[in-house]
């Protein structure tokens, strides 16, 4: 410069300069704390603002390798790692020179993970009155720093935190221990975990349904149609019980005062048909692990008499020996029975014992006309009788029959007549 003037060229050099400078600008997206899942793919923007050929340089605040590749087209160079993995985690900067002018910006990357559904299971089994646990494991988590908290339906239980340093992803276990109460079972425990990071909180939870076992509480027998059935009916004995597990039923049969076992891990004893034979006390038994309940029906099965026979001990006879008249039949209710002898005079009753009688010495008088006239009754239950009816016959021998009837309520009748001579 001469006498004090500016060189115009000078000048237009400096205006461009100051132009550029000012205008040059360099943007990175995203930038800063930037949070990234393990196994997500990132990519890292770099733009230059205002410059046309800008010159991009990557690199990381260690001697290791970035990770991943670099991708240029003009202003714009973007870092991409196709797979986050923990080695990722570092601070990485982008570098833009325009001309003699360099600019740079940063992203600080965070890896995390956290699975997203939690496994929640019982330690053993929950008994009533017993302490157990419940555990709660997150399959894969980093960092190894997280609060996890413990609910029951909306109720907060408990809190805990726990960290651990980790270099990759590891797999964390949780216990919760309680007394378990019979209400408890049907309710949902849930297992909260949430990550202690400085960006948004990540959460995960598992929910677990409460089985608590206990022995059985209650026992409950029906019959259907009744307890109390007509001979050759369908009958089905159900018994149910309260448990947890389910209680293994066992059917018994009350058989000369002893209990025998008729029917095994079945819920429901069907008698098809009931039989004389199937009247008795009935036993139901339902246990498991943890206990056992027992609960009795007294079930009956009715009917006509059937199979009546009259026997003579010995049978044959002479004057002076001991004899023994015996009926007997098959009936529900019991039938009574009854001894009668035939006269001049008509029909006597015997003074027998259910059917049985004995004559210590007999005489000729025991002696009578053989007769099949009988009169029948109705027993109190209104569904049968027997009448067993002995007829003495010269004194050269016996002559006994047996005569039963059997009456219903609609006065139908039904008769059949045994007999048999002894010379």
């Amino acid at each position: 410069m001469a006498g004090g003037r500016c060189d115009p060229a000078a000048t237009i050099t400096l205006a461009l300069m100051l132009a550029t400078g000012s205008a040059f600008n360099l943007e990175l997206n995203p930038s800063r704390k930037v949070w990234v899942r393990i196994g997500d793919s990132l990519e890292l923007n770099c733009v230059a603002k205002s410059c046309s050929s800008p010159t991009f340089t990557w690199r990381i605040g260690t001697d290791n390798p970035l990770g991943g590749t670099i991708t240029t087209r003009g202003s714009v160079s973007t870092f991409t790692i196709s797979a986050v993995t923990p080695q990722n985690q570092h601070k990485y900067t982008c570098s833009a020179k325009c001309g003699a002018e360099e600019k740079r910006n940063y992203a600080d990357l965070n890896i995390f993970s956290l699975s997203d559904t939690l496994i929640v299971e019982t330690v053993g089994s929950l008994e009533v009155g017993q302490r157990g646990s419940v555990r709660c494991t997150v399959p894969k988590v980093y960092p190894a720093q997280v609060e996890v908290e413990w609910l029951k339906g909306t109720t907060l239980l408990k809190t805990d935190s726990f960290r651990a340093y980790t270099e990759v992803e590891t797999a964390m276990n949780f216990t919760y221990e309680l007394t378990a109460e019979l209400r408890d079972s049907g309710q949902e425990l849930t297992c909260r975990v949430q990550l202690l990071t400085e960006n948004q909180p990540r959460k995960a939870e598992g929910t677990l349904t409460l089985q608590v076992h206990y022995a059985p509480t209650w026992i409950d027998i029906t019959a259907e149609p009744s307890a109390t059935v007509r001979e050759g009916q369908d009958v089905r004995l159900t018994c149910a019980a309260d448990s947890s597990p389910a209680a293994t039923i066992v059917w018994s049969k009350l058989s000369a005062g002893n209990w025998s076992v008729v029917a095994e891990d079945r819920a429901i004893l069907h008698l098809s048909p009931a039989l004389f034979g199937d009247t008795g006390m009935y036993r139901c038994e339902a246990g498991n692990k943890l206990g056992t309940i027992t609960k009795e029906v007294e079930f009956h099965v009715q009917g006509s008499p059937r199979d009546t026979t009259l026997s003579i001990t010995p049978s044959a006879v002479k004057e002076g020996d001991r004899v023994t008249f015996s009926c007997t039949t098959q009936s529900n209710p019991p039938a009574h029975l009854v001894l009668k002898r035939q006269s001049s005079s008509g029909w006597s009753e015997l003074d027998s014992e259910n059917g049985t009688l004995t004559i210590r010495d007999v005489l000729p008088a025991d002696a009578e006309k053989k007769s099949d006239i009988a009169t029948p009754a109705e027993n109190p239950a209104g569904v049968l009788e027997t009448v067993c009816i002995v007829v003495a016959l010269a004194s050269a021998g016996l002559i006994f029959s047996a005569l039963f009837y059997a009456f219903r309520r609609s006065n139908l009748t039904k008769s059949f007549k045994i007999a048999r001579e002894i010379l």
